[in-house]
């Protein structure tokens, strides 16, 4: 699979016409500061400091760490964009910032892609990723030395790549929407991560007779979108493994389920970018940042008083079997912020529904602090798998100080077989350690 990002600020802000993956982390940024004062993001402390700086945390997870994965590149653009800004001329000019923090982005956001997304489901099937990066083109793939072992494997590995940005996207989302918000650097690899899905599918030919030739090419050439599409096209007829991973299979482009699916994945890159919390968080970046100067920034909300705060946001997802849409409710305290979602799963046979989310506990003033994640769901019945079945997930994260400067973060959880976004697939425990480091 290859993926190749065109940077082109006047039209868009990238495109891709081949395919990447993101894979396990040694480091990524936690979700809540260890520095005991809390501000919002952009203000000035009482003492006329910057806010404290979000921590560093070099972790283990069970593949595939799609979330952690994303989140150690999210420590790198965070550093990077730290040292760049340091300068008086950056610091008199803020607006220069966007010229590291967005190509820096760019580049991430096909490193997750790759790394954490293809790789991590590879990893996850012991199929022994390997990638390949061309910097200068702003182009990547990903490989395995080993075939995988069933269709299903084919499918996951070909939407994982945009199923890792959109994590990535998601998980840089909820942090900017804590109390305190948190850097504005990482608001570029939240938007280039969240366009992942919607601009590839855009990129995409309908495999339709009038454009059958061009999406045909490209499933040859390795596009994601087009190798899903096919691949579960390849598990209803039951397709030769090896074609179908080769991309040399016999596509049957009268298959009015292949149509249906493209249309379902085209309306989801639809409602993945029409989020109102990632539309917020840029307007703020760009006034706030940009513009004034501000080091940090927070997803603007609906006030309710008392510290209390709405927003909403989209997301969505290339499942093995469905395509699936979420609408998140954003709800920010003072004491932490949570994410409750509802989703529908569209197998183009049949709908289902489920629902979830997360909350963060977060309070200023405490160094400890905590999420738990529930996820409920019915899998649809599918052309591919036959009748579905009810799925269910549960999570929790710990971050505790082990000294002034240093915390522990400790992440368990388990689920039962079916897709969640960065989970293994397969039912079971998972769990995740790490350290972090404030630098401030």
């Amino acid at each position: 699979m290859e993926t190749v990002v065109a940077i082109a600020l006047a039209a868009r802000l990238f495109t891709i016409t081949g395919a990447a993956a993101p894979g396990s982390p040694v480091a990524a940024t936690a979700a809540a500061s260890l520095d005991t004062e809390a501000a919002p993001a952009g203000a000035a402390r009482p003492d006329g400091q910057d806010p404290p700086a979000d921590p560093i945390l070099i972790a283990w997870s069970r593949d595939p760490a799609m979330a952690y994965g994303g989140l150690t590149l999210a420590s790198v653009q965070r550093l990077g964009s730290r040292l760049l800004g340091s300068a008086d001329a950056a610091r008199q000019r803020p607006g220069l910032a966007a010229a590291w923090e967005f190509p820096f982005a760019a580049v991430l956001s096909i490193v997750t892609h790759e790394v954490n997304g293809h790789g991590g489901r590879g990893r996850e099937f012991d199929l022994r990723p390997r990638y390949g990066f061309d910097l200068l083109r702003m182009s990547a793939y990903t490989g395995t030395t080993r075939m995988p072992k069933s269709r299903d494997e084919i499918v996951s590995i070909s939407g994982a790549g945009t199923e890792a940005d959109t994590v990535l996207a998601h998980r840089l989302l909820f942090d900017l929407a804590r109390p305190g918000g948190a850097e504005a650097s990482t608001l570029p690899l939240a938007l280039f991560a969240k366009l992942d899905l919607t601009l590839y599918v855009a990129s995409t030919a309908k495999p339709d007779r009038e454009h059958v030739a061009d999406f045909l090419d490209q499933y040859r050439e390795g596009n994601d979108i087009a190798n899903y599409l096919v691949a579960r096209q390849g598990q209803r007829r039951g397709l030769d493994l090896g074609d179908m991973w080769n991309q040399v299979a016999d596509v049957d482009v009268d298959d009015p389920l292949l149509r249906k699916n493209a249309d379902a994945a085209r309306i989801a890159a639809l409602w993945n970018v029409l989020d109102p919390a990632l539309i917020g968080a840029v307007v703020a970046y760009a006034r706030e940042h940009l513009a004034g100067g501000a080091p940090g920034v927070r997803v603007p909300m609906l006030e309710l008083g008392a510290g209390t705060g709405l927003s909403a946001g989209t997301r969505a997802f290339l499942a093995p079997s469905y395509v699936t849409r979420y609408l998140d409710l954003y709800v920010r305290v003072p004491f932490g912020v949570g994410s409750f979602y509802v989703r529908d799963l569209d197998s183009s046979v049949a709908r289902t529904w489920g629902w979830g989310g997360v909350f963060a506990f977060d309070r200023a003033g405490s160094r400890v602090a905590a999420n738990l994640a529930a996820d409920r769901w019915d899998e649809p019945r599918s052309a591919e798998h036959g009748d579905g079945s009810p799925g269910w997930n549960v999570s929790g994260e710990i971050r505790v100080p082990a000294g002034r400067r240093v915390g522990v973060l400790l992440n368990v959880g388990h689920k039962t077989t079916g897709f969640v976004p960065g989970r293994p697939v397969k039912a079971g425990t998972y769990a995740g350690a790490g350290v972090l480091f404030s630098l401030r």
